[in-house]
């Protein structure tokens, strides 16, 4: 996966990740984002991609989400019909 990628789109607007919770075994797509103009209320942090987890702000519950980044099946900004999968990513 290309997690610079992901993180740039994250920081740039809406994303939806799906991924395998690891509480749940569930499936689940979630709208996330980190662009600093969604989230003026709340912190900001720099993440790395070398990092094997993503902290992400959902959008549906307003609440912080992390997750591992061997998880996530796929993700595509909101803009976006094209999905970027495990394999393309």
């Amino acid at each position: 996966m290309d997690t610079d990628r992901l993180l740039k789109a994250l920081s740039e607007g809406m994303v939806n990740i799906e991924f395998t919770s690891l509480n749940s075994g569930d499936l689940r797509t979630i709208p996330c984002t980190l662009s600093q103009e969604r989230l003026k209320n709340h912190f900001y942090m720099r993440q790395h991609a070398s990092s094997d987890n993503v902290l992400v702000f959902r959008l549906d519950t307003r609440a912080w989400e992390d997750i591992r980044i061997d998880t996530i099946q796929k993700w595509y900004p909101e803009d976006l019909n094209k999905e970027c999968s495990k394999k393309t990513a």
